[in-house]
């Protein structure tokens, strides 16, 4: 339907035309352009009613348009700058790790010393660790970072990094529809590890984000008090593996090269 109305973008006319079906915009001279070109800043229309002129750009000896944030003190060019701002992933630098988190009150004249609040929380960086304290402390204790110190931030290592355990973790997320309390068995030889397992699967078989994600107490669980049969079926003393690939070793230290004369056959057989 032809007909005209209002444009709350840029406050000019906009009229439809039925049978090119083009939407123009009325300048302020009262002629129509199109809307792909583009249209004039207020400051610029009532300058150019007065005869102001737009001055060209700035260009350096070689005819490059220059760099409005050189002059501003921002740095140089993006043609001199290597760019290094391109979004990497790096598995390892996104790993979680836990930390023990110590803070408090700052002390006043009606309580001189408050009451020291210890956290143990997961996290990428020892930051975020602090923002995840006082989340949890100011719902606690009432206590948020403007009127409260951090006394120590420490990461918690492993004490056996290189045996395996049953860690157990008693976790509470919130999906589209409301908030779930949940129990999850992992296998791993740090508890930083179970930690990236559950985030991987409250993700990928939950579709829970990483913020929604709360967990309540972690522990190793013995054997026999192990729930899930993923868990459960790696704890048979006669458990077997498939060889997925032979790998020939000298029978002696004697016969053992670096480089060797002939290829070796690596075929399963």
């Amino acid at each position: 339907e032809s007909g005209t109305r209002a444009c709350t973008s840029r406050c000019h006319w906009v009229r439809r035309h039925p049978n090119t079906h083009v939407r123009r915009r009325k300048t302020p001279r009262g002629r129509t352009r199109r809307r792909s070109e583009a249209m004039p800043r207020y400051h610029q229309v009532g300058a150019a009613r007065e005869g102001w002129k737009e001055e060209p750009p700035k260009t350096d000896r070689d005819g490059r348009v220059e760099d409005e944030a050189v002059h501003e003190g921002f740095g140089p060019a993006d043609d001199d700058v290597q760019r290094t701002d391109r979004c990497v992933w790096n598995d390892d630098a996104r790993r979680r790790t836990q930390y023990q988190v110590v803070g408090r009150h700052l002390p006043t004249e009606k309580e001189p010393e408050p009451k020291i609040y210890r956290m143990k929380l997961f996290a990428t960086d020892h930051v975020r660790a602090k923002s995840k304290f006082w989340y949890f402390l100011k719902k606690l204790a009432r206590v948020k970072k403007a009127n409260g110190q951090v006394l120590a931030c420490n990461e918690i290592f492993e004490k056996k990094p290189t045996l395996v355990k049953n860690y157990g973790i008693w976790v509470r997320y919130q999906s589209r529809t409301g908030y779930h309390n949940a129990y999850k068995e992992y296998r791993d030889t740090t508890l930083n590890g179970a930690v990236d397992q559950l985030y991987d699967e409250m993700a990928s078989r939950h579709r829970v984000r990483a913020p929604c994600v709360q967990i309540i107490k972690t522990g190793i669980v013995p054997a026999k008090l192990c729930k899930r049969a993923n868990t459960k079926q790696f704890h048979d003393l006669n458990i077997k593996f498939p060889l997925a690939q032979k790998i020939v070793r000298p029978s002696s230290k004697t016969y053992k090269t670096t480089f060797k004369a002939v290829r070796p056959n690596v075929a399963v057989h």
